[in-house]
């Protein structure tokens, strides 16, 4: 069998990374303090005058420090890139609203301006690795071509046979090896261990608006630290260099597809940085004035959070309901007894005996909506 050999070579000007980090080197800009949440388990770096009461993502204020080595384990430079928050408030208003418009009996405390007062802006991080990648590679490419073809069919208008041309696309599949000399930069791989359940939350973040690390970011931020090791973020980035390497070979090879690709790579010269992506944090408080946490995509306004109907709300209105029962089974009681002297009004009195008495059963009526909204949210 023959192959074709195809070699993706690259000639980057290598970059000094001691110079590399003297930009990024200006540090934080201000003095920091870090803790750890004893309920969550987040870490967070903060501007040590501003304080930190409770934790941001869970609003726990079971906060311990965190001391410098635990710190420098985690991370040892700032964080390379980051995302602006960039949703409005008006956004952030229409997800507050849909979020709370099938809440019957919604909690008094869930009110658009409750929430916006207290979002809290938090960055959590992704993982970014540079790293040079050799391989041999071997996989099969795939390139269209058309084929011709005509098909006989009768015509019932015309009362004769006509011939139609078709023209199918087809792929031809071709063996290839090459070797492949790449680096590749800012491959991002997740540093939460809650990543993925973040992403079903609040959804992806568009990481191509990813503007340089600015230190004046902590002056009203909090940057969560990452709470996966560098080694364990590794397993799921070689997936996606992967995948970046087996484009390039099929962009070079000039085929249309690639299939069967497999290398055999060595990993060289990792670099790790962080990207940092915004995240809002409010909440509402619920009847027991427990905190209901709630969570704000920073860049496309998504919400997520728990909904909680109000049983305090529910039994009001079930006591107004009585209350209204019992006034009207009164005044059918004190009609029956006018009817003594009236025959005509036993009619209205009876009436007002029923509709008293449907009225009171009809009270338990919130209290059960409330009771299967929570269980069902739950």
């Amino acid at each position: 069998m023959m192959f074709d050999e195809v070699s993706i070579c690259e000639n980057t000007k290598s970059y000094d990374r001691a110079s590399y980090n003297k930009d990024l080197n200006l540090g934080w800009g201000k003095k920091l303090g870090a803790v750890v949440c004893e309920n969550c388990d987040w870490r967070f770096i903060h501007v040590s005058e501003k304080g930190l009461n409770a934790c941001p993502h869970c609003l726990r204020s079971d906060l311990s420090t965190l001391d410098k080595d635990e710190v420098y384990h985690l991370i040892t430079d700032p964080p390379e890139l980051f995302l602006s928050f960039a949703v409005d408030v008006e956004s952030i208003h229409q997800e507050i609203n849909k979020f709370a418009e099938d809440i019957r009996f919604a909690p008094k405390d869930l009110t658009f301006q409750n929430l916006h007062t207290r979002l809290t802006r938090v960055y959590f991080p992704n993982w970014l690795v540079d790293v040079e990648v050799n391989a041999v590679w071997e996989a099969e490419f795939g390139y269209d071509y058309q084929v011709v073809s005509h098909r006989e069919h009768f015509d019932q208008n015309s009362g004769r046979w006509k011939t139609q041309e078709i023209k199918e696309t087809r792929i031809r599949w071709e063996q290839r090896v090459g070797k492949l000399n790449r680096t590749y930069h800012n491959i991002r791989t997740p540093a939460l261990e809650e990543d993925a359940l973040l992403n079903q939350r609040i959804g992806t973040f568009e990481a191509g608006e990813a503007k340089q690390f600015e230190a004046e970011l902590m002056l009203d931020s909090y940057v969560s630290l990452p709470s996966r090791s560098k080694e364990d973020a590794w397993s799921a980035a070689v997936p996606s260099i992967q995948s970046a390497a087996s484009t390039e070979c099929r962009q070079a090879g000039a085929a249309d597809h690639i299939r069967q690709f497999r290398w055999n790579p060595s990993f060289d010269n990792q670099y790790w940085t962080l990207l940092l992506l915004p995240l809002y944090t409010t909440y509402y408080l619920d009847d027991d004035n427990v905190p209901q946490v709630m969570l704000v995509n920073g860049q496309s306004g998504r919400l997520y959070g728990i909904r909680k109907a109000s049983m305090k709300r529910a039994r009001q209105t079930s006591l107004v309901i009585v209350a209204v029962a019992v006034a009207l089974f009164l005044l059918s009681i004190a009609l029956v007894l006018v009817s003594l002297l009236l025959p005509p009004m036993l009619i209205f009195g009876g009436i007002g005996v029923f509709s008293s008495i449907v009225l009171g059963i009809s009270a338990v009526i919130p209290i059960v909506m409330v009771w299967q909204f929570n269980n069902q949210e739950n």
